[in-house]
């Protein structure tokens, strides 16, 4: 979605500016308005366009009285032809409300506009010998609707013009992210070829440009499923650039990067805080959320979507085959630091954000140990891993009873988004290709739940019930592994109560109130935190 901004400021019109404006003048000093009309522009800024509107403010002529407000309805170059549209609106419709006092007047002859009509009207005349008044508002109609229409030919264009810019700025920001990706596969194969890592592994062309180059040029399927594809078949001759050997280390080096971290039960806004965080200092998002990596069922994953993120790139999400096994948390290690490696070296800031603690923790502990089955359980009393990386640790967190009822209501908002649909379609193709529903990705929340309605054991409603509690017991999961990295590994982390803006939520309160309680009690104090880590 393209952004956008507005300013509103008020004008000062200077004299003989002629046309409309010069006519309302003189309509309002016929009318003995007491004072000149005030304007307001707001200029409007979306992409390399900025446009603007204006607002006119009539006092009333007498005390009690309410005066009168008129708006400009279309998009114009300048203030000066906004100017021009909104007196003609304003002098327009006040000849229809004044009707009668301006009767004996030549303001009479020109077209109105009744209230709350968008087109301009000619008056009925009767008893009139002589035409020639007749023709005159018959012709000032005419060339009123040929100025309307063309006003709103030009809205028209320029939403054309909106829609190419957005679509301009998406190719822009996919090539760059594709190209990043596809240097970094490339500069990884050739450090392997000079390592004589090779030895096993029979790529089908004798160069790696064969491979790598195609996909910077085009030359391969051009759908984004053909693209997605060629890199899955790339990396799967190449399966060392995802599970990398320890000497690589010197060549990737994670420890000097600094990380911003978002952690936080499901549900509670970390998606959305790390865009915002995103926006603000130049990051791009590294996922960390164990079922969003994989391809498929959107919903279900509460995967973000390409509009939602805001051209802020977005990493490891829907990488793998939504039939494939499970993945090693050492994968996951190895992957999210080359990518990070990648982001940093970009200049940009790595924003880790994701739900899955036991792929944080494999991510940033130092001594990693694939040994330990569950790092958070009772078990390992005496363990105490610390982060090999600089991180800026942010814990968005909600009060329990209260993220339970909004987790009901997401589950809600899901099955209207097409949730039982979606999980109904993944059961079918697994089904028609021959393979097991229950593969990683089919251990989703949501899944096996539906599974049970859609072979007949239980009703629809039951299993969202079922779905419901699910969800809320893997909230509190999370938290309590949350609260073992704070409390007994001694990580520090700073805070974030979304309690307010999802009761807000709730409750209905207006959207304005609700993104003011995000901004005091999560935005602005997490922007804080990160801007003196950084």
């Amino acid at each position: 979605m393209e952004n956008s901004s507005k300013k509103t400021q008020e004008f000062f019109p200077k004299g003989g500016n002629g046309g409309y404006a010069e006519q309302l003048e003189l309509l309002l000093k016929q009318l003995r308005f007491p004072n000149k009309p005030i304007h307001h522009a707001e200029q409007v800024i979306k992409g390399f366009r900025k446009d603007c509107t204006m607002k006119i403010y009539i006092q009333a002529r007498e005390e009690k009285c309410q005066g009168h407000v008129f708006k400009s309805r279309h998009l114009r170059a300048n203030k000066e032809a906004a100017l021009q549209d909104v007196s003609r609106e304003a002098f327009m419709r006040l000849c229809k409300i004044y009707s009668i006092e301006v009767a004996s007047t030549p303001f009479f002859l020109h077209p109105f506009r009744e209230c709350g009509d968008r087109r301009c009207h000619i008056r009925k005349f009767r008893g009139f010998e002589e035409q020639s008044p007749i023709h005159f508002s018959m012709w000032m109609w005419a060339a009123d609707e040929a100025y309307e229409e063309a006003l709103e030919e030009l809205d028209m264009l320029r939403s054309k013009i909106a829609g190419w810019e957005e679509r301009y700025n998406h190719l822009a920001k996919e090539h760059t992210t594709r190209g990043q990706l596809l240097e970094a596969i490339k500069l990884r194969l050739q450090w392997a070829t000079s390592q004589d890592y090779l030895q096993g592994y029979k790529p089908p062309s004798e160069s790696v440009d064969a491979i790598v180059w195609p996909l910077v040029e085009g030359k391969h399927d051009n759908t984004s499923s053909g693209r997605r594809n060629e890199v899955i078949r790339t990396l799967s001759y190449f399966p060392f650039m995802l599970n990398f050997h320890p000497s690589c280390d010197c060549f990737f080096n994670m420890l000097g990067n600094k990380l911003v971290v978002i952690i936080g039960a499901t549900g509670t806004g970390k998606t959305r805080l790390s865009i915002e965080i995103a926006k603000a200092i130049g990051g791009e998002v590294v996922n960390a959320d164990k079922m969003q990596i994989y391809d498929g069922l959107d919903i279900t994953t509460n995967k973000v979507s390409l509009q939602d993120r805001c051209f802020i790139p977005h990493h490891l999400i829907a990488s793998i085959p939504r039939n494939a096994g499970d993945f090693p948390v050492s994968f996951f290690r190895s992957a999210a630091k080359t990518t990070i490696n990648c982001i940093a070296r970009r200049g940009h800031t790595p924003i880790v954000v994701g739900g899955s603690n036991s792929l944080i923790h494999g991510l940033l502990v130092d001594n990693f140990d694939s040994s330990i089955v569950d790092p958070f359980g009772q078990l390992e009393v005496s363990y105490r891993p610390t982060p090999r990386s600089q991180c800026c640790f942010l814990w968005v967190h909600v009060n329990e009873v209260i993220l339970n009822e909004y987790l009901k209501h997401r589950v809600d908002d899901m099955v209207d988004a097409g949730l039982v649909e979606e999980i109904e379609e993944y059961f079918d193709t697994l089904s028609v290709n021959g393979h097991v529903p229950y593969v990683r990705l089919g251990k989703a929340i949501g899944v096996p739940e539906l599974s049970e309605y859609f072979t007949g054991r239980v009703s629809c409603s039951d299993a969202l019930s079922m779905m419901k509690t699910n969800t809320q017991i893997l909230a509190r999961s999370q938290v309590t592994k949350i609260h073992r990295m704070v409390d007994v590994w001694g990580w520090h982390v700073h805070a974030l109560d979304c309690t307010e803006t999802i009761l807000a939520h709730l409750t209905g309160s207006n959207k304005y109130m609700e993104d003011l309680v995000w901004k005091r009690d999560v935005s602005d104090p997490g922007l804080a935190a990160i801007q003196d880590f950084l």
